[in-house]
């Protein structure tokens, strides 16, 4: 088992950092919504910047605040004076869901390819 791990291991935690990443911003984007008016409610995101910095340092994936990668944004302007705006949040969502179908879609053709290799191409 030390060898399949060796040789798909990567890969395969790679795929599911990222669709784990891309569910915790698709739940934190909901929030946002949830919250578009109540006040003193500040806008949240996920910082796949720092994720990506760790991941290049080669450093383990060590949450950047107490919510664990999300970072709140203290200078988002919006009508409610929450930091929300509705119309760029449900831009983020589409975008977001967009991202994470394209991870699944990946996702599945790594382990197709890989069931076409245990089956010899049959």
């Amino acid at each position: 088992m030390q060898i399949l791990d060796r040789l798909f291991g990567p890969k395969v935690d790679n795929f599911e950092r990222s669709l784990n990443r891309l569910s915790l911003r698709q739940s934190v984007l909901t929030g946002n919504l949830a919250n578009v008016d109540t006040p003193g409610y500040k806008r949240r995101d996920v910082d796949f910047a720092i994720e990506l910095k760790q991941a290049e340092s080669g450093l383990p994936g060590l949450p950047t605040d107490q919510l664990g990668g999300v970072k709140v944004d203290p200078g988002a302007i919006s009508v409610s004076d929450n930091g929300v705006d509705m119309e760029a949040e449900v831009f983020d969502l589409g975008e977001n869901e967009i991202r994470y179908q394209t991870m699944s879609q990946m996702t599945r053709g790594y382990f197709r390819g890989l069931k076409n290799v245990i089956r010899e191409g049959r």
